[in-house]
């Protein structure tokens, strides 16, 4: 399986740099906590948000998506709440970020939401970010979904696939979350 790779350029750790992300499943969150504190990897806090999934009849879920997502605890500095677009460039590519931009609460988050929308569906996330020097690591128990673990790493994705094996991260993600509580959903339906 192709794992999903978003590389982006910009200011990553105040520094401008070319960074890999990463994300694939763990066999439970206790065991991967466990290997992140063998390894050195540092806590730096703990997260925990709602995300709501909407489309844009009738363009597929795949294709356009808006996600509103809301805070309820973080130690980030950041608003309450953050909408974000992705649409795809070309039915064959996948979904690219077109807007996203924070709000102070998730009534004005709403408030910008365009009216041709449709709730598609809602999930909760909560994580525990930790660092291993320069890397970033997510550790996440997302709902409807197994415990999963993303990296955020300035090296070759090679480098990191590595890291996160050893970390015990079964295989890796073609798709991100919101695809792939869609794609199961289908499968059910």
């Amino acid at each position: 399986m192709k794992p999903w790779v978003a590389l982006a350029v910009g200011c990553l750790w105040g520094a401008f740099a070319m960074a890999t992300e990463i994300r694939g499943p763990v066999r439970s969150i206790e065991q991967t906590q466990s290997l992140l504190q063998k390894r050195g990897a540092k806590l730096q806090g703990t997260y925990c948000f709602h995300d709501t999934v909407y489309g844009e009849p009738p363009q597929p879920l795949n294709q356009n998506y808006w996600r509103l997502r809301h805070y309820s605890h973080t130690q980030w500095n950041q608003k309450a709440a953050n909408v974000t677009h992705k649409k795809a460039p070309h039915p064959r590519k996948k979904p690219q970020k077109t807007l996203q931009k924070e709000f102070d609460t998730v009534v004005e988050a709403q408030a910008t939401l365009p009216d041709s929308l449709q709730k598609e569906f809602s999930y909760q996330r909560k994580g525990w970010e930790y660092r291993l020097g320069k890397i970033r690591l997510f550790l996440e128990d997302i709902a409807s979904l197994p415990p999963t673990l993303e990296v955020v790493a300035d090296q070759p994705l090679t480098e990191v696939q590595a890291l996160m094996k050893s970390l015990g991260v079964i295989s890796f993600y073609d798709d991100p979350i919101p695809m792939i509580i869609w794609k199961r959903q289908k499968e059910k339906a």
